[in-house]
């Protein structure tokens, strides 16, 4: 019989977009309402986990479950935006943390990319500035947030825009061009930079050298907890018969 040490973290993971539910400023946002678009339905309300959390958290732990990642948005909820930070009061964030408290849940944190970051020419992800502005926002979620955090990630899935680069090709890439465009044209800018579109060598690289900045930022705040990425892991195998 397989033992774990009696500290082992056994958690779930959310990200806001996926849960919370009307997140008009998150980039997803945009690219589910395109048309066309890849996604079989737009989020919505979601599960309603920006008001639903004290339940969702509750029946976190009586799954036997011991932490909780979750996503401080970079300005991604509609009454959020920076004042997400300021405001903590207001924000799914900063209330989690009595409703994790009250359940012996360690709190993790991780970050969730606006859409004011994916538009803008100078904060697009394949560019330098897009990690100047992530920093800020990791200073900010620091010097706000940092005594109550325990864990916490730069990056969820740094790797997916590799992973999904080798699926670009027939009918799904011509949709995701034509995605981009009408997503660009709906920011009123020049280029959509979302992170799953974009150039995966040039994304590594620029990720790479704002993780590094990021964890200082996060270390610069109150507060002392571990800072690391969160890994996409993958079982690819080969159809029988093909190469692998």
């Amino acid at each position: 019989m397989t033992s774990f040490p009696r500290d082992f973290v056994w958690g779930a993971a959310t990200a806001a977009h996926q849960v919370e539910g009307n997140n008009i400023n998150s980039d997803l946002w945009v690219l589910e309402h395109c048309k066309p678009t890849l996604f079989e339905e737009p989020s919505l309300d979601a599960c309603d986990h920006y008001h639903r959390f004290r339940d969702d958290i509750r029946l976190l732990a009586s799954l036997g479950l011991n932490c909780y990642r979750f996503s401080v948005g970079m300005g991604a909820h509609r009454t959020g935006r920076w004042a997400l930070l300021d405001f903590g009061t207001r924000s799914l964030p900063a209330r989690n943390w009595p409703a994790a408290n009250e359940n012996k849940i360690t709190p993790m944190v991780s970050s969730t990319i606006s859409v004011r970051l994916a538009g803008s020419p100078r904060g697009r992800l394949g560019k330098r500035d897009a990690g100047d502005l992530f920093v800020r926002y990791c200073e900010r979620s620091a010097k706000h947030l940092g005594d109550l955090i325990s864990l916490a990630s730069t990056f969820n899935e740094p790797k997916s825009a590799q992973l999904c680069a080798g699926c670009r090709s027939g009918d799904p890439f011509t949709t995701v061009m034509r995605m981009s465009r009408q997503a660009t044209k709906a920011l009123g800018g020049n280029k959509f930079g979302c992170f799953f579109l974009g150039d995966a060598d040039k994304l590594q690289h620029h990720m790479i050298a704002a993780h590094h900045r990021a964890l200082a930022a996060l270390k610069s705040g109150p507060g002392s907890y571990p800072v690391g990425v969160n890994v996409s892991l993958q079982d690819e195998q080969a159809w029988v018969g093909q190469q692998a």
